[in-house]
């Protein structure tokens, strides 16, 4: 799994997690972290909804394919200017 602690990286600017065959839910820390452009979580179990709140703002790269993801795409991505 993704530790929730994750949310406590606030220098954390590209993420490469996919194909690491990890399971449980993306941490809702995750897309708060501001200084965050890329993220690649693709081809693992992941499961659960996206999280909904937003405020990394500087995202240009999100991966998520190939998991088990459900709900709604969150409102803020539409925000994303890249």
């Amino acid at each position: 799994e993704i530790p929730e602690a994750i949310g406590e990286m606030v220098a954390l600017e590209d993420l490469d997690l996919s194909q690491n065959n990890l399971t449980g839910k993306i941490p809702s820390g995750l897309f708060m972290l501001k200084n965050l452009s890329t993220v690649y979580l693709s081809s693992n179990s992941l499961s659960g909804e996206i999280p909904n709140v937003v405020e990394a703002l500087n995202l240009a790269v999100i991966d998520l394919s190939e998991n088990n993801l459900i709900g709604k795409i969150p409102n803020a991505f539409g925000k994303l200017q890249i």
